[in-house]
């Protein structure tokens, strides 16, 4: 079978809205959007991988489809044996896989198979595109699963919706240029101060979702931005997500991201959790500021998540105007934003299921993905967790000292505690957890509040950090 590859690419007209220097027409953004069956398929099976922010509700529509379905409903052994094999593939350590693309970042395997399926026309192509990013046994596995699922998301899904999907598609071309969406994002970049090359288009890689879904998703990936559309979704509906999805890529193009991340805090209280300063500051801008500027109004809910919407809402007024004046984002901006959510929420930073940066160090990890896919699951709005091991390699080290992370917690066993010197743990400190009596307490040293969970073997650390994940707060100091 084939696969339908469809590429049209916007061209920006040379328009400024009001309040701004108008740029060059040399200095405008490019968005070119991409119809790649390659690309929707890997989407598809993240789903049903359940990996992490996706749209669980279309595995849920698969599985009950695979109930009523005669075709479908005897491929089960064989759909779960390639789904174990797929999720074996995307859930191997990160200290194994090396992967940076275009923008300069560090990407995931499923991150990684993403972006090279989203320039591919050919399960083929795709596969060539990756011999160079994985193993020959990691595309074999790869081969195996795509060309397994491909005929079945043809016939339910890429067939049903293509004559409505090439419309969507044709509709999103035209009206992102009425509405200047290329102009608004290059005053975001403005605002941003990032390096975001005109030479470089915004790669929208467009995917069908089934009939009656319940919701869609999108992801940035470096160059490339991901966007679900469901049958009825048009333009106005939807052209949100993608201006969100490219605001997320303009700021981590930006060359002094880390540094800016630390302004975002208030003495005394903390850093704005990742999720509020990452998510927020999109959904201000893309289903905020966008389109109040294309349409004249927003929509009420701008974000499934309540907490983040209601924050965008509120922060939403300082975004609008620093663009409007045109100023670029500085310290005061930073500041500010993150006031705001500590008005709000003046005990969000203690609650476990908001914990949006997370770090951790442990002694062994024999059964790495399910340890990770358990701390997800208990930290539902993580957006960066690093899981290191043992804590006092020279990995864990510049870790802890480089992490974001205000949080961490030290797996490890109290025979080891003198070893921790290397990370900046004192002797107070080591004469204090060799005496606690619960096998977990909390210190602050190394500008981070660590959560210890001491035993002397692997898994009843682990149990000990379970049990600690099931309260409702981050054990006090």
């Amino acid at each position: 079978m084939s696969f339908v590859f469809l590429a049209l690419t916007i061209i920006p007209i040379p328009a400024w809205s009001s309040g701004s220097t108008p740029p060059s027409n040399s200095d405008q953004l490019q968005i070119q959007f991409v119809a790649s069956e390659p690309c929707a398929l890997v989407m598809f099976l993240n789903v049903l991988a359940e990996r992490h922010h996706t749209s669980t509700w279309v595995k849920e529509w698969y599985d009950k489809k695979c109930k009523t379905t005669p075709d479908l409903m005897k491929n089960s052994a064989a759909d779960k044996k390639q789904i174990a094999a797929y999720k074996k593939l995307i859930d191997m350590e990160d200290k194994n896989f090396n992967y940076v693309d275009e923008t300069g970042r560090n990407r995931s395997i499923d991150e990684a198979i993403m972006c090279q399926a989203a320039r591919s026309n050919y399960i083929p192509e795709l596969l060539a595109k990756l011999k160079d990013i994985l193993s020959a046994e990691q595309i074999s596995s790869l081969q195996d699963v795509l060309y397994y699922f491909e005929p079945i998301y043809q016939d339910i899904v890429w067939k049903p919706r293509s004559a409505v999907f090439q419309k969507q598609v044709e509709e999103f071309r035209k009206q992102t240029i009425d509405t200047k969406m290329c102009q608004r994002l290059t005053e975001v970049k403005h605002f941003l101060n990032s390096p975001w090359s005109s030479d470089t288009p915004f790669l929208i890689a467009l995917a069908p979702l089934p009939f009656n879904g319940k919701g869609t998703h999108g992801q940035s990936i470096g160059i490339v931005q991901t966007v679900e559309l469901r049958p009825s979704d048009k333009f106005q509906k939807s052209a949100d997500v993608v201006f969100h999805e490219a605001c997320h890529a303009l700021w981590f193009a930006k060359r002094d991201q880390e540094d800016m991340v630390k302004l975002f805090a208030i003495p005394g209280r903390g850093a704005l959790p990742l999720t509020e300063l990452y998510e927020g500051m999109a959904t201000a801008l893309g289903q905020g500021w966008y389109p109040k500027q294309a349409f004249g109004r927003t929509e009420p809910s701008w974000y499934a998540d309540a907490i983040i919407n209601r924050y965008s809402h509120v922060v939403f007024p300082l975004y609008e105007d620093y663009l409007k004046r045109n100023r670029v984002m500085d310290a005061q901006f930073a500041k500010e934003a993150t006031a705001v959510y500590y008005r709000m929420y003046p005990e969000a930073d203690k609650q476990i299921n908001l914990t949006s940066s997370y770090l951790i160090l442990a002694d062994e990890m024999k059964e790495f993905p399910e340890f990770r896919a358990s701390v997800y699951k208990a930290m539902p709005r993580l957006r960066e967790c690093t899981i290191n091991t043992p804590p006092d390699a020279k990995e864990s080290v510049e870790s802890f000292a480089k992490s974001h992370a205000e949080r961490a917690a030290i797996l490890t066993a109290p025979s080891k505690l003198e070893q921790l010197r290397t990370l900046g743990l004192g002797q107070p400190e080591i004469d204090k957890l060799k005496n606690i009596p619960n096998g977990w307490t909390t210190i602050t040293f190394g500008g981070k509040k660590v959560l210890f969970c001491l035993a002397e073997t692997s898994e009843e650390q682990k149990k000990i950090f379970a049990e600690v994940l099931k309260l409702s707060k981050w054990p006090g100091l």
